[in-house]
């Protein structure tokens, strides 16, 4: 018998469990490439395991024979049959660069996807981070193809303790 797909506040909250757990893993310390290269590695897990294609935008890590080429975004949850691309559920950025205008470009690409899971992943210090959110979500708002099927996922990623802090917009 087939499992019921998880619903888009479902897979925000695995994505978010499992996110928190690289960083558990991780810890203190590590370099980009490694929190780039891990967490796109798990939340692609997360899209395997329910049955998505997935196109990542790292080399491919190993045991990743899953996965296509990038893609439009750092990752992508997608289907396809014979007559082309049918569904996109998710689509991922990362930007570690703590300038607000990195984070910035890499979030407007987010608020063109149709889809209905946006994840945007960066790091920030802690006394940032409400700032961040709050001019993240001022940027949902204003723009103007902005959809009430959509869900976003922002993690920013605490420099001060390598912990994530999470928002849905």
């Amino acid at each position: 018998m087939e499992t019921a797909e998880p619903t888009t506040a479902e897979y925000a909250h695995l994505i978010e469990s499992c996110l928190a757990g690289v960083a558990d893993r991780l810890g203190i310390g590590r370099d980009r490439a490694t929190w780039t290269s891990e967490l796109t590695l798990a939340v692609a897990n997360i899209g395997i395991e329910h049955r998505w294609d997935v196109c990542v935008s790292l080399r491919r890590p190993p045991g990743s024979s899953n996965f296509d080429a990038a893609w439009l975004y750092d990752l992508v949850w997608y289907r396809s049959d014979e007559q082309g691309l049918s569904r996109v559920e998710l689509v991922l950025e990362s930007e570690w660069s703590m300038h607000w205008e990195h984070i910035r470009y890499d979030f407007e690409k987010l608020l063109i996807a149709k889809v209905p899971l946006k994840l945007l992943v960066f790091e920030a210090w802690e006394a940032q981070i409400e700032a961040r959110f709050d001019a993240l979500k001022k940027g949902i708002r204003h723009f103007m193809g902005a959809s009430t099927d959509e869900t976003y996922v922002l993690a920013a990623l605490n420099s001060n303790n390598s912990r994530f802090r999470f928002l849905r917009a």
